[in-house]
C-alpha cells in the first residue's frame, strides 16, 4: 500500500515527540503528506464571574488558541519540520473521536501514535487512546512503543 497522507498524534509528550520524529522519517522516504495532530476538549471560559461576558470568552479562547499554536510550533521547531508538514488542531471532548473523526475526514491512509507501554491495573485506570485508535481506525496504524 503507498502511504500518502500520514498523520502523526501528539499531546506535547516526550513519547509523543518519539512518534513525530518516526512520523517525520516515513513521511520523508514514502514522500507523503505529514500532518501532526492535537486534540483537545472545547476551551472553557476561566471562572471570571458566573456569566462572563462575550468579550471575555472570546479573550479566553483566543488565548487557548494562541498556546496551541505556539505549542505546535515548538513540536515543527524541535524536528525540523519543513513548512510542508501540516499542524492541526481539533475541538473534542474525547481524543480518540477527535482522532478518528480526522482520520475520516481527511483521507488519511497511516496514524502513527506512541505508545507508553502501560499494563494491568494502570492500564485498565487511565484507558488507553492508542489501543482504541488501534481498534476503530479505517486505516493503518503504527504504534511507537516508548518506554
Amino acid at each position: 500500500m503507498a502511504y500518502r497522507r500520514i498523520v502523526c498524534t501528539t499531546d506535547f509528550s516526550e513519547a509523543s515527540d518519539r512518534a513525530v520524529e518516526e512520523a517525520a522519517s516515513l513521511a520523508k522516504a514514502l514522500g507523503a503528506e505529514l500532518t501532526v495532530l492535537h486534540v483537545s476538549p472545547p476551551t472553557t471560559p476561566p471562572p471570571t464571574g458566573l456569566f462572563p461576558s462575550e468579550e471575555q470568552v472570546a479573550k479566553a479562547h483566543a488565548a487557548v488558541r494562541e498556546k496551541l499554536e505556539k505549542d505546535l510550533d515548538a513540536v515543527r521547531d524541535r524536528h525540523g519540520l519543513g513548512p510542508e508538514t501540516t499542524l492541526a488542531h481539533r475541538d473534542d471532548p474525547s481524543p480518540v473521536e477527535g482522532i478518528l473523526k480526522y482520520i475520516e475526514d481527511n483521507d488519511v491512509d497511516l496514524v502513527v501514535i506512541a505508545t507508553a507501554g502501560r499494563s494491568g491495573l494502570q492500564r485498565w485506570l487511565i484507558g488507553s487512546v492508542t489501543e482504541r485508535v488501534v481498534r476503530h481506525a479505517k486505516c493503518a496504524v503504527l504504534t511507537v512503543k516508548v518506554g
